[in-house]
């Protein structure tokens, strides 16, 4: 419909980073230098990918912060998935950021380091999906391709009075729409920021929505008598329920009355020449804090939150979920932490010793075991509880607090010895790889590589444990 494009100025996200450094509508930003298109193509698809399931208001700093220590592809391709992480930390989705920078290096080795300009080559970046490429392609460089997203969808659907649809359907639909338009961007931003904005999930405002003349729901929803509602489309999907898990938070202190180093040991499992497996030992210097450090474990790179880094812990089903009965065995790794889980197999929750023999437990399996390199500033005290939310688990995080102080017997040799014959197992193929582990002080961790969840409990111990 012409009111749609026509409102297209006022609709699309201009001035925001969802079309990041947007000329006038009217502009073809085909006949810009081709260094322009690259610089404005790579904002649109960082753009682009921030924007996912993420609300725009949310994005703008981040993006702003990102774009500022990365203005092209070339740096972006240069940075680490650490100093990524720390720029995403608290965004979500973290797969995405990865996406970002293993789409960065793409670009650059196999690309010769420009933006690819057709859907075909934006849909050979690693990440990029069909509606990635079609939003940068339409959007960056004017191809008149379709981009679909969610609110594109429930648009569409109100439009055509759809209950239930397939992608397939609203994919043809869109592309019959754009095709012809002079400017392909604005139109697929108008309607993205209509389904944002004016043909929300709840409450639409069909009074200020410049196509509700073509709006077979709106016309269905108007009839006297008419139980149906424009909201009742799409028809809604019934939704998972969310795991729930209980999750054992350990803020683990170090203290130490005077300046000094501590050896850490990397241990990871990699590639050799030939493909040959082997590992790795790295050691490194870490500065202890006059005053205190805290103990950070790296996430493994793959699964849920992968790479970031986490107070130490351990997820238990909630007593709501657990059905497993008392003494099962739950998995087969061998590590005693893991045997510790038999504890709330029958969904109890646990008590105070059980709590601390679990904590025991992870810190040796973290090479920091209680009594051998280190001992007790401080009993084991309860700091309270909050929760975090994922798309498929609902967590209750349940947080404690230990000061430990090093044992005066040289813990940081011990450490490297025991790290070197564990390396030497894992070349044997007979010991799994030490999860990484770090030590920063409180102000560290403000920008620090974790996740929203993981802000959260600072926030809560902060105050209760340091100066605010």
């Amino acid at each position: 419909p012409a009111p749609l494009t026509d409102g297209a100025s006022a609709s699309s996200r201009q001035g925001t980073p969802r079309a990041p450094l947007r000329g006038a509508g009217e502009e073809a930003l085909v006949t810009k230098a081709a260094a322009d298109r690259d610089e404005h193509a790579y904002r649109v698809w960082v753009s682009e990918v921030m924007c996912q399931q993420t609300q725009v208001s949310r994005v703008e700093a981040y993006f702003k912060r990102w774009v500022a220590k990365w203005p092209t592809v070339h740096e972006l391709a240069g940075a680490s998935i650490e100093e990524v992480n720390e720029m995403w930390a608290g965004l979500g989705y973290y797969r995405r950021a990865r996406a970002l920078l293993d789409g960065a290096r793409y670009i650059v080795h196999e690309c010769g380091g420009r933006m690819p300009e057709t859907i075909e080559g934006l849909r050979a970046i690693p990440g990029v999906g069909p509606y990635t490429a079609g939003a940068v392609g339409s959007i960056a460089f004017g191809i008149q391709s379709a981009a679909v997203d969610a609110n594109v969808i429930r648009v569409q659907s109100r439009l055509m009075a759809w209950a239930q649809s397939t992608d397939p359907a609203h994919w043809e639909l869109a592309s019959s729409l754009v095709d012809g338009k002079p400017v392909p961007g604005d139109f697929n931003q108008a309607f993205m920021e209509l389904g944002a904005t004016v043909c929300t999930p709840k409450n639409a405002k069909c009074g200020a929505c410049p196509v509700h003349e073509w709006c077979e729901a709106y016309a269905m929803s108007s009839q006297v008598g008419s139980s149906v509602t424009v909201e009742s489309f799409p028809a809604k999907k019934e939704k998972k329920r969310r795991r729930e898990e209980d999750v054992y938070i350990w803020i683990v202190e170090l203290t130490s009355g005077s300046k000094g180093k501590l050896s850490a040991v990397r241990s990871r499992r990699g590639k050799g020449a030939g493909g040959a497996s082997s590992t790795a030992v790295k050691e490194e210097e870490v500065t202890r804090a006059e005053s205190s450090s805290v103990l950070l474990v790296q996430r493994p790179e793959e699964g849920l939150l992968g790479g970031l880094w986490e107070f130490p812990s351990i997820a238990l089903p909630s007593p709501r979920e657990a059905t497993v009965p008392a003494g099962r065995k739950m998995g087969s790794k061998k590590q005693a932490v893991k045997k510790e889980v038999q504890i709330a197999g029958c969904g109890t929750p646990l008590n105070t010793s059980e709590v601390e023999s679990m904590m025991r437990l992870r810190l040796k399996e973290l090479g920091m075991g209680i009594g051998t390199n280190y001992e007790e500033a401080s009993a084991i005290r309860w700091i309270g509880e909050t929760s975090h939310t994922f798309s498929h688990i609902q967590q209750r995080m349940l947080v404690y607090h230990i000061q430990l102080t090093e044992k005066a017997a040289g813990p940081a040799r011990q450490a490297l010895k025991s790290s070197r014959r564990g390396a030497q197992q894992m070349a044997k193929g007979s010991a799994e790889p030490q999860q990484p582990t770090k030590l920063l002080s409180w102000e560290q961790l403000s920008t620090a590589a974790v996740s929203s969840g993981v802000q959260k409990v600072i926030r809560l111990a902060r105050p209760l444990l340091r100066d605010a």
